[in-house]
């Protein structure tokens, strides 16, 4: 399209038929064009500057500046902010307490000061309670403790625990009873080869009232310089049997019998059904010990105390941990038993000279699903117990309406 303007002023002929909206758009097109590269255009000079017959009048009319403001009068308070709330996880602990016997609520009110456990958890002779907060989906950790460590040589560590995990539908309102298992008592001296620590104590968590278990974490045997691997614990239900022996607790029972041998016996670890055999008794689940027995471990039910060394004059040996855990003892003894769903077996004195056969670790139990089970703990128990987050759910369209006239504010219904 192509405009003639005369030299005096007077309005230009077209030569040929302008379509006004087109040569508007046209013209548009070029003065909002502010922000649009240059660097691929060829050099142009405007034809006022090389044509004498040709004038320039201004079209600044066409690049007014457009007024802009916010919408302020929409309602955000019906907006959604889409975000994910991250877990909320509890760890509880031993706060601080080793050996036989649990920790106090002063221990537990110091230790959870500041966190999200802060006046939530009461504490009777070592065992938590702790009410859900909000009915859902929970995934709980429990870990078994490690059984005492024989001082004497770096090759006699205490056996492992075990981490039972597993997600459990819990209810508003419900108490939940904790016990988290210490570590067996090591060997009180490092010069004696042949003094026995006490078993790990087993980690549990159940319903109160109706005392239904939801998880435990089989605690290590005592370590000492004869036995094997069985001094870990098991993820299995049934616990293992100390070295030289078959005593191993089952089926939720604790370590059995190891009565018979030439000297010291010690304690087995307890199950969740019942305690765990003293040594040198030849009646099973009786926790009481033999002549030169130690003290087997106390089932949940029964307050998981570990059981009470025995000691000669010199007391060189160790005490099964809070869990349940086998008492160990002196010179020339087997180790205890680890605490759990089913109990180790106390170890004897069957390789004399060198009677320090090791406890067996104990078994475990875990009711949840998606669960994820091992063996691979080296000190106190512990358990966790995470709220699943809330599901990110994709929000849902609706159909909407607008009514009224395009010139007016509009009606979104």
């Amino acid at each position: 399209v192509r405009i003639l303007i005369l030299r005096d002023g007077r309005k230009l002929k077209l030569k040929h038929k302008i379509i006004l909206i087109s040569c508007l758009a046209l013209v548009s097109s070029f003065l909002f064009a502010d922000d649009v590269s240059t660097a691929n255009q060829t050099n142009y000079t405007p034809l006022e500057q090389t044509d004498p017959n040709y004038g320039w009048e201004s079209a600044s009319e066409f690049n007014n500046d457009i007024t802009y403001s916010e919408h302020d009068d929409i309602d955000y308070s019906g907006m959604t902010t889409m975000s994910r709330d991250g877990e909320t996880i509890y760890q509880f602990t031993n706060c601080g307490q080793i050996g036989r016997t649990g920790p106090s609520q002063s221990q537990a009110n110091s230790s959870y000061s500041g966190t999200n456990l802060d006046g939530s958890v009461s504490v009777s002779d070592g065992i938590q309670s702790w009410t859900v907060p909000t009915t859902g989906i929970y995934n709980i950790q429990s870990v078994g403790a490690a059984g005492g460590t024989q001082l004497y040589s770096s090759d006699y560590p205490g056996g492992k625990g075990a981490s039972m995990s597993g997600d459990l539908s819990l209810t508003q309102g419900t108490v939940l009873k904790i016990l988290v298992g210490q570590k067996g008592e090591n060997t009180r001296i490092n010069y004696e080869d042949n003094a026995a620590p006490g078993g790990g104590g087993g980690s549990f968590v159940w319903m109160s009232g109706s005392n239904t278990l939801l998880i435990a974490a089989g605690g290590g045997g005592g370590g000492g310089r004869i036995g094997s691997d069985d001094v870990n614990a098991t993820v299995a239900i049934d616990g293992h049997a100390a070295s030289a022996q078959n005593n191993g607790g089952i089926d939720g029972n604790g370590g059995c019998s190891n009565y018979g041998g030439s000297s010291y016996w010690a304690g087995g670890g307890a199950g969740w059904l019942s305690d765990g055999t003293g040594g040198n008794n030849s009646t099973n689940y009786n926790y009481s010990p033999g002549s030169s027995g130690a003290y087997g471990g106390r089932k949940p039910l029964n307050g998981g105390e570990g059981g009470i060394r025995w000691q000669d004059n010199y007391d060189e040996g160790g005490d099964g941990g809070f869990g349940g855990g086998g008492g160990g003892g002196s010179d020339n003894m087997g180790c205890g038993g680890g605490g759990g769903y089913s109990g180790g077996g106390g170890g004897n004195s069957n390789n004399w000279p060198h009677a320090n056969n090791r406890g067996g670790g104990a078994g475990s139990y875990n009711s949840g699903s998606n669960q994820i089970n091992s063996v691979n703990n080296t000190g106190h128990g512990l358990v966790v117990i995470t709220s699943a987050a809330p599901s990110n759910t994709a929000p849902t369209a609706t159909a909407q309406s607008v009514t009224g006239n395009e010139d007016s504010p509009q009606t979104i219904t």
